[in-house]
């Protein structure tokens, strides 16, 4: 059995489509859990109409209070899972019809490789589609220059490449996540990435298994320009790289929130290049830039890494 968490709000417009292609997935085994944040149009109306069509598969919570956010939506959504294995889906998005069975089969794989006390996360790659499904980029990876170089935490410390609804965690990796201070915390698959890349594994399959919509309401979303020529205006043009920088500093609040809440039990080497990139974000450009070098950090796409020595 998996446990699918879907956390939704103000969502009408696409939920119906989305629900749908949950329903029509090839493997069957799962439960959706889909909690409702005070929502002020139709979308409760519309999960609890697929609740009562589908009592065995579907169960509906309607907060009482906002939650606050995305993130803060998700994570109180963590104690719902009682499986061995978690997804997270998002309210607007697609999945295709062999999304769970793929990611599925590979973490069974790993739990057989690795042992299913090592924590694990599972993510592949994503079509990014606009409104009307029309396809802007094929594989999200190839468009962002992917390096697959998450195999390792300092490996991707600068950014990261795990998108939450194409993701697949198990209870080892679920059991070991700490929220203190979790309003620091950027995104909930943010944060089991950094946890798997340090205490397990994170494999990547390099397949596209959802459609992942752009639109004007995306609480995090994809540029729809890949080209060399937007990059270098995110980086030029002021009112561009305002972007960049808030996410660069929301990745640093995180990683410091990390380095706060498992600094006893990271590897030595973790702890000292951690420590040293966090100690360096009060400083100037030069010592994050230093700090960065120093411990070799990398970023999981050659573009990602610019970025963040541009933007930190």
């Amino acid at each position: 059995m998996i446990d699918i968490l879907m956390a939704t709000y103000n969502g009408e417009k696409y939920l119906a489509e989305q629900l749908e292609s949950i329903i029509n997935q090839t493997y069957t085994d799962w439960h959706l859990y889909i909690q409702d944040d005070v929502s002020s149009d139709s979308t409760a109306e519309i999960a609890r109409e697929y609740a009562q069509r589908y009592p065995n598969k579907i169960t509906l919570i309607v907060r009482d209070t906002p939650s606050g956010g995305a993130k803060e939506n998700f994570l109180s959504m963590l104690p719902l899972a009682k499986s061995d294995y978690i997804m997270f889906s998002d309210q607007d998005d697609v999945w295709l019809p062999e999304k769970i069975e793929i990611t599925h089969s590979k973490m069974l794989d790993c739990e057989h490789k690795y042992g299913k006390d090592t924590p694990l996360l599972v993510h592949t790659d994503l079509r990014v589609v606009d409104e009307e499904l029309n396809t802007i980029a094929e594989s999200h990876f190839k468009r962002e220059h992917f390096l697959d170089k998450q195999n390792c935490l300092c490996n991707s410390l600068l950014s990261c490449k795990v998108s939450g609804s194409t993701s697949e965690i198990n209870r080892s990796l679920l059991d070991g996540l700490k929220f203190n201070n979790s309003q620091k915390i950027h995104m909930h698959d943010i944060w089991a990435a950094l946890y798997a890349m340090a205490f397990g594994k994170l494999i990547t399959i390099k397949t596209p298994t959802i459609l992942y919509r752009q639109h004007s309401s995306n609480v995090f979303g994809l540029d729809d320009d890949y080209s060399t020529l937007h990059a270098v205006k995110r980086i030029l043009i002021p009112s561009m790289n305002t972007v960049g920088k808030t996410y660069i500093k929301n990745i640093n609040i995180t990683l410091e929130c990390f380095y706060e809440n498992y600094y006893n039990e990271l590897s030595e080497k973790d702890r000292k290049a951690l420590g040293e990139l966090v100690d360096s974000f009060d400083k100037n450009k030069a010592a994050k830039v230093f700090a960065v070098v120093k411990n070799r950090l990398g970023a999981p796409s050659a573009r990602g890494y610019i970025y963040y020595l541009v933007f930190c």
